[in-house]
């Protein structure tokens, strides 16, 4: 697949991408942040943002301990084709990890499950319409004995972002990387759960993949009538750098992990309604 190619394609699937800034203070001074790469998908009412369950688990805790206090955060919509909003004041909405109300994450890094969730409250829901922002459904979600042409994963490369605190913006690339499937993973990949694996064709100018957890991997097929057919294959979990090969949770597996989350949060009578940020809606 050549770069124009990989480019249109990252354009394309930026339409269901966000990237969330969180800004932290740390308990022994000093301030930092971590960038949180994922996808919008849609759930009965719910839009959620689906992503990598071990930076979830990793956030919540630091939290827990007391180790980490959220300052301030955005949540960057910008990166898809149809975005209409894109300068720095505009193509972020401010809002912070904890206004995530309703969080959710499975992290067993032995069985390879890798799942996290953020439920979008209303009002940011809205922006995101408002900037063209689209959810992946369940019916586009793939299972691993699905084959394709081609596979690719979408992601923002940490190498690449940085906060930018003078416009409360955020500089940042978003890209597309080539894979090619493969059924003989290196071992430090293999868990106990079937995952999707693919090897890299080409870095680029990058170094790393660190930053595309969470990023979606999607499959490709050439369809007769000269349009591209296109499924979610799964999430970007792992990463053995030296082969050059990635593995990624099952997307048939995303939305099934997450109702029954979801029920157990309601059975508990902890299902709250999302936060809802301080912020007007764009287009008003």
């Amino acid at each position: 697949m050549v770069r124009r190619q990989l480019d249109y394609v990252a354009s394309l699937f930026g339409n269901h991408m966000v990237l969330l800034c969180v800004e932290y203070s740390k308990a022994n001074g000093g301030a930092d942040y971590t960038l949180i790469t994922g996808f919008v998908i849609e759930s009965g009412n719910d839009w959620v943002i689906a992503t990598s369950g071990h930076k979830l688990a990793d956030t919540e805790r630091h939290l827990k301990n007391n180790k980490i206090e959220i300052i301030g955060g955005r949540l960057v919509d910008c990166l898809g084709s149809d975005a209409i909003f894109l300068d720095d004041a505009s193509a972020s909405i401010p809002m912070s990890y904890t206004d995530f109300e309703f969080r959710h994450h499975v992290y067993f890094k032995e069985e390879g499950l890798d799942y996290g969730y953020l439920v979008i409250p209303e009002l940011v829901r809205n922006n995101l319409e408002a900037n063209r922002i689209t959810p992946l459904m369940e019916t586009q979600c793939a299972s691993l004995d699905q084959e394709f042409d081609t596979y690719f994963v979408v992601g923002v490369p940490s190498e690449k972002a940085q906060p930018t605190p003078e416009n409360n913006g955020l500089s940042f690339r978003h890209g597309v990387l080539a894979l090619e499937r493969t059924f003989d993973p290196p071992a430090t990949l293999i868990k106990q759960v079937d995952r999707f694996y693919g090897r890299i064709v080409d870095l680029g100018d990058l170094t790393d993949i660190d930053g595309f957890s969470g990023g979606p991997v999607f499959g490709m097929t050439d369809d007769p009538s000269g349009l591209p057919s296109l499924a979610l294959v799964g999430l970007q979990s792992g990463w053995d750098k030296d082969k050059q090969v990635l593995a990624a949770g099952s997307a048939s597996n995303i939305l099934p992990f997450f109702r029954i989350l979801d029920l157990v949060k309601t059975c508990q009578g902890s299902r709250q309604i999302p936060g809802q940020p301080d912020l007007g809606i764009r287009g008003t």
